[in-house]
């Protein structure tokens, strides 16, 4: 099931510009190298190898390196539907969340986010040597995030090939990270499932703290 939109529409600027730069930090790299992050050609930002990052006997030979491979990391993908994929759900989950906390505290949160999917795929069994790259981790702790303060919200969805209906946040986001959890049951390689639950978790539990207030009742779409 993919996010069509979530009926409440915020103008939030630090969200524009993380997907901004997102956008710009992809036609960069493909600008200068010539190709997709895949190919051995791309040496402009490391890409970021969790256990490298956060082994501290590692850590401390290059922790320049170090902190701009973790954070250089969050704003590049390795392709275009990653790119769009991630984009898309920041754009209708995100701005909520910037709504409710605030400009800083949203941007702090958002970077926050990303370290904590960064470190549950070091330390739950992710590949030690794999590269780790892509907004997913940061975006999966929006979705927590959205969980705790609009749970009732409904989400406008595409179900291929043809139906489209709305589902209530507290039954899609679940039905997202069991997802995650599932593909990591079943094995599937090539994606960073660990960090999307890590983040995920760590966006649920950080706005049960950081919320402000009650949020209001939304109501059925018409």
């Amino acid at each position: 099931m993919f996010p069509l939109s979530d009926l409440k529409t915020h103008h939030a600027r630090v969200n524009r510009w993380i997907i901004a730069i997102n956008i710009l930090v992809f036609l960069w790299v493909m600008l200068v190298s010539g190709g997709y992050l895949g190919q051995q050609s791309i040496n402009l930002l490391e890409k970021q190898i969790p256990y490298l990052v956060f082994t501290p006997a590692v850590f401390s030979e290059d922790p320049v390196q170090g902190v701009v491979s973790l954070f250089g990391s969050m704003f590049m993908h390795a392709g275009i539907l990653h790119l769009l994929g991630n984009m898309w759900f920041l754009w209708v989950f995100g701005d909520n969340i910037e709504d409710h906390l605030g400009s800083f505290r949203y941007l702090m949160f958002y970077l926050a986010g990303g370290i904590a999917a960064a470190l549950t795929e070091t330390y739950m069994g992710g590949d030690p040597g794999l590269s780790m790259v892509g907004a997913s981790g940061a975006v999966a702790a929006v979705l927590g995030a959205y969980l705790v303060i609009l749970p009732r919200a409904w989400i406008r969805t595409y179900l291929p090939p043809i139906f489209i209906f709305h589902v209530p946040a507290y039954i899609y986001l679940p039905y997202w990270a069991i997802v995650q959890y599932f593909s990591i049951l079943a094995g599937e390689a090539g994606v960073a499932f660990y960090a999307h639950l890590g983040g995920f978790v760590f966006g649920f539990v950080a706005m049960l703290l950081l919320r402000r207030r009650p949020t209001s009742p939304v109501t059925h779409p018409s």
